[in-house]
This record gives C-alpha cells, sequence and structure tokens, in this order.
C-alpha cells in the first residue's frame, strides 16, 4: 500500500511538471496575430501573386489570415504589364489595396523636363509612397533612407531599394523604420551606399529630395521682397552641420536678415543657420549687402551665399577668417566637374556687395566696398568670370544664405551676419 501511495505522489508531481512546462511555453510564446487584405484592380480578373506564391485568384478578392507585417503583392494580367506594390497588414484590420493596371510602371516622361523635379513622401504603418513629377521616370528611380542609430541606411534592403516610378508619377516601397526616412530621386548611374553619416540629400547624383517628416523649411522670414525658408535639421550637410530654426538664430529686424552660429554646451554642439528659396529664380544678377565686416568669423566658421542645386551643382561665394592665403573665394562647379575657385583677401570693410551675373554664356562673380549699384573702379575687392561649360549649369538653381562649421570642437568663438538686402533682376 505504502508502495503504491509513492507511485501515485510520484506520478502526480510528473504531470504537474508536465502542466507546469506547457503553462511557461505557452506564455513566452510569440503572439502572432492576423489581418485581410482586399485587392481590386482595374480592370478586374487580375491573377494575385502574395510574397511570391500565386494564389491563382482573380482580383477582385480577399485574402484572409495573412501575418502582420509588409508583403508583397503582384499583379498580372494578359496585355498589362506587371505590377508590383507592398502593403501592411495591422493586426484585425483589413487593408485595402486598389491598382490601376493602366498605369504602367515605369512610366515615361512625367511633367515638364525643363522644371524642377520634386518629390512626395508619406508613409501608412511600413508602407513609405509619394508622387514624382518633372521627370523621366526611364531613367530616374526613388530610393529610400531612413535614420538610425546616427546613420542614414538603405531601405528596405539593398536588394528591394530600387523604386521605380509609375508613368502617374505615383512609387511605393516599405521601410521597418519610419520614424525618419529621406526619398531621393536619381538616375541609373548612381550608386547606393548601405549605410552613410551624411545627408542623402547631399549625395553626388541626387535630382531632388523630400523628407518624412518634414523638417525642413516649415518656418519662414519675409526678407527682401521674398519668403525664405529656415533650416532645422540635424546632420544635414556639409560635415554632419546641425541647423536651428529659433528666432536666436535666425530673425529680421531694421538692419536686415540676421544669421547666427553658436556653442550649445548643453548640446556639446555647434549650432548653424541656413535660409534658402523654395524656388528657382534662374538665370539673372543676384545682388547681396552686408553690413558689418564679413573677415572676422572664428576661423572654423564659414559664411556661404550660394545658389545651389546639389553638393556638386553649385555657385557660391565664402567668407571667413581664415586666411590660407586668403579668406574668400567664389566657387563654381558646373555638374560633377571639377571644382574652379577664385580666391582672394576679403579686408576690413563695414560695408559691401557681392554679386552673381548669371547668363547662359557666363558667370560673373564681384566683390565691392559699399553699396553703390554700380561700383567705382578702386572699390571692387574681386572679381571673377567664368565661361567653361557652362552649358552643362540647369536651371534650377536656388538662392541660400549658411552658416556652417568645418569643425565640430568647442574651441571657437559665436558669429552673426547682418546681411542687409539681397535683390534679383532677370537676365
Amino acid at each position: 500500500m505504502e508502495e503504491t501511495v509513492k507511485y501515485l505522489l510520484l506520478e502526480l508531481f510528473a504531470v504537474s511538471i508536465l502542466v507546469l512546462t506547457l503553462s511557461c511555453s505557452k506564455s513566452t510564446g510569440p503572439e502572432i496575430h492576423y489581418g485581410s487584405i482586399i485587392i481590386s484592380s482595374e480592370p478586374i480578373g487580375a491573377t494575385i501573386t502574395l510574397d511570391g506564391r500565386c494564389t491563382n485568384q482573380p482580383t477582385p478578392d480577399t485574402l484572409r489570415n495573412i501575418l502582420t507585417g509588409v508583403h508583397q503583392i503582384i499583379l498580372t494580367l494578359d496585355g498589362y504589364p506587371a505590377c508590383t506594390t507592398a502593403t501592411t497588414v495591422v493586426a484585425d484590420s483589413t487593408t485595402i489595396v486598389d491598382i490601376d493596371l493602366n498605369i504602367t510602371c515605369p512610366g515615361g516622361i512625367i511633367g515638364n523636363l525643363d522644371e524642377e523635379a520634386v518629390v512626395s513622401i508619406e508613409k501608412v504603418h511600413f508602407t513609405v509612397k509619394g508622387k514624382v513629377i518633372n521627370v523621366n521616370a526611364q531613367e530616374t528611380r526613388v530610393i529610400l533612407y531612413s535614420k538610425y542609430d546616427g546613420q542614414w541606411s538603405i531601405e528596405p534592403n539593398m536588394d528591394q531599394c530600387q523604386t521605380v516610378i509609375c508613368s502617374d508619377g505615383s512609387w511605393s516601397n516599405w521601410s521597418q523604420r519610419c520614424d525618419r526616412i529621406v526619398a531621393v530621386i536619381v538616375d541609373y548611374s548612381f550608386v547606393p551606399k548601405q549605410k552613410q553619416f551624411e545627408h542623402p540629400s547631399s549625395l553626388p547624383g541626387v535630382i531632388a529630395w523630400c523628407e518624412y517628416p518634414d523638417t525642413s523649411g516649415t518656418r519662414k522670414v519675409q526678407f527682401s521682397g521674398y519668403s525664405w525658408c529656415v533650416k532645422n535639421n540635424d546632420g544635414l550637410g556639409p560635415d554632419l552641420n546641425h541647423y536651428s530654426d529659433g528666432t536666436s538664430f535666425v530673425w529680421v529686424d531694421g538692419d536686415g536678415l540676421k544669421l547666427r552660429m553658436a556653442w550649445l554646451p548643453d548640446l556639446e554642439t555647434w549650432c548653424g543657420s541656413e535660409v534658402f528659396l523654395d524656388s528657382s529664380l534662374g538665370y539673372g544678377v543676384y545682388t547681396v549687402q552686408f553690413a558689418g565686416r564679413m573677415d572676422i568669423f572664428d576661423p572654423k566658421t564659414i559664411f556661404a551665399a550660394f545658389l545651389h542645386e546639389t553638393r556638386y551643382r553649385k555657385i557660391v561665394a565664402e567668407f571667413t577668417s581664415a586666411a590660407h592665403p586668403y579668406n574668400a573665394w567664389f566657387v563654381i562647379q558646373p555638374d560633377y566637374s571639377p571644382v574652379y575657385k577664385s580666391s582672394f583677401q576679403m579686408p576690413e570693410v563695414t560695408q559691401s556687395t557681392i554679386q552673381f551675373i548669371w547668363v547662359a554664356e557666363s558667370i560673373t562673380f564681384r566683390c565691392w566696398e559699399g553699396y553703390a549699384e554700380v561700383p567705382d573702379t578702386n572699390d571692387i575687392i574681386h572679381s571673377y568670370q567664368y565661361f567653361d561649360n557652362v552649358s552643362a549649369l540647369r536651371h534650377l538653381f536656388k538662392m541660400r544664405f549658411k552658416f556652417y562649421r568645418i569643425d565640430d570642437t568647442e574651441s571657437g568663438h559665436n558669429d552673426m551676419v547682418t546681411i542687409k538686402s539681397f535683390s534679383y533682376q532677370p537676365a
């Protein structure tokens, strides 16, 4: 009898351990959630392929019990090019996908190629999509980058980063990280990198770009008859500079437009400032007047007044105090070609003017003392004229003023520049 009781107790103990083990396994296992996708097309009858598996079902159809997350959908129909898209399934929800097969991907010429290319971006869960205009979709594509751990990474991965532009200008892809994403339009000569520290907009070959959420140019200031966007971005080049749109960094008063560069001890970083026009003025005469000396900035700080399309297509005047042996220079970079630079020594003057005269045949740079509309020969500080490869310049350059650093060490002093006026006359 005693042996029987012992046996029963041991069996009961073993069963208890088994139940406890199963209970623990169930409680620590991953939760699995499902949703549905309603897929329709114009015209109807397209065969649905989900994540590489043909369902043998025609549109319209509802796919049920689909795992949550991002899924690839391909629709095929005789007489129409195959259409590929991505969508996100949410737990206990139904996602609607409606595809017009009359829209070809990639498309052809979208908009006007003589106007500036523009890309928009939005996200729905893990799906990232947008519209493009003024491009040849046969020659361009969209590539996504996300900001993660201080670096910009290709999204969603190197194998799927080539996002085609459809005939209606639409594009769609996906990203696991949607907190901060940049979409860039590039041509097929562009070679993407997996990771980088530079903001994607500064890469060679970028035609246009857009960021989600929009953190650049949300604040505007009115100056000299124009509305200027104020940059507010971290690590948006050159050299991972930070910019503030605060009123203590960019403001307009009776003296003109003020821009500031300052060390922020709480963040242990330098913060600069930049304003820009959101559209191109084109060929013409650009004149900028400065109030105050332009030769006393910190040696690691540079002020730039420039026309800019991308990092590798620009027309620039820059000022600092570091004399090697000059403290100012005019720069022209037409189109991925070598940089052409003409340096000069900015004197100790408190009133000065710079001017870009940009026409199809040439670009003329001038800097003079004072505010005379037509400077006296004796007042001209420096002039430079550029003729080579002018035809390579694209007619899409936007005017910008920028304070940036070439060194992020704490040593140095804060700076401010006063832009007295800006004017533009069409050529």
